[in-house]
C-alpha cells in the first residue's frame, strides 16, 4: 500500500513539472527581457541549463517520494478505528 501512495506522489510531482514548463519558460523570457532592458538597455539572452533542469526535477521527485513515504508510514501505523475518529 505504501508503494502505491509513493508512486502516486511521484506521478503528481512529474505531472507538476510538466505543467510548470510553459509558464516557467514564458516568465523567464519576459523577466529576462524586462530586467535586461531596465538595467542594461538590452534584453538578456534566453538560455536554459539542461543540467539545472535535471537537478531540479530530481529534487522534486526525491522530495515527493520522501514526503509521501513519511505520510504513508504514519498512516499505516494507525488502526481504521483511530483514522475514523479524526473524521
Amino acid at each position: 500500500m505504501r508503494r502505491i501512495v509513493v508512486a502516486e506522489g511521484v506521478f503528481l510531482a512529474l505531472a507538476s513539472c510538466l505543467v510548470a514548463v510553459l509558464p516557467g519558460l514564458g516568465l523567464t523570457a519576459a523577466l529576462g527581457a524586462g530586467f535586461g532592458n531596465l538595467f542594461m538597455s538590452a534584453a538578456l539572452p534566453f538560455r536554459i541549463s539542461m543540467l539545472a533542469v535535471g537537478i531540479w526535477v530530481a529534487l522534486v521527485i526525491v522530495g515527493a517520494a520522501l514526503a509521501t513515504d513519511a505520510a504513508a508510514t504514519r498512516a499505516s501505523r494507525i488502526t481504521v478505528r483511530e483514522a475514523l475518529i479524526h473524521l
